[in-house]
């Protein structure tokens, strides 16, 4: 856990705002998601949402978005939306395995991806 993470699961714990869940999220993102854009947009009791930016650096060669931006998406939200869920309950929780699906191809400006239990 972070170092926000104790604020954050008292705030969650105390069904605290979710404008404020999503600020403590963004503010504390991983290298890696800061690396490739991703940003937190929303949390529910059912979804978190984040947003990553297309650029250049994260296409392959054929011009599509890379397998593993979708991986790390996938990786990022529900490591999150379980991490939120387990607060709410005074628990935590840790990832083991990722099994990202298959996306078909596509040229975007922006992905949205949003997981829901």
């Amino acid at each position: 856990m972070t170092d926000a993470g104790p604020a954050l699961a008292a705030l969650v714990a105390a069904g605290g705002d979710a404008a404020a869940i999503v600020a403590i999220l963004n503010d504390h993102r991983s290298a890696f998601d800061r690396l490739i854009g991703l940003v937190f947009t929303s949390v529910s009791d059912d979804a978190v949402e984040a947003e990553v930016p297309v650029t250049p650096q994260l296409l392959q060669p054929y011009g599509l978005v890379h397998g593993g931006v979708y991986a790390t998406i996938v990786e990022s939200l529900a490591s999150s939306g379980a991490a939120l869920s387990a607060m709410r309950r005074g628990q935590s929780t840790v990832g083991l395995e990722t099994r990202p699906p298959s996306c078909r191809a596509r040229e975007a400006a922006r992905c949205a991806l949003a997981p829901r239990r």
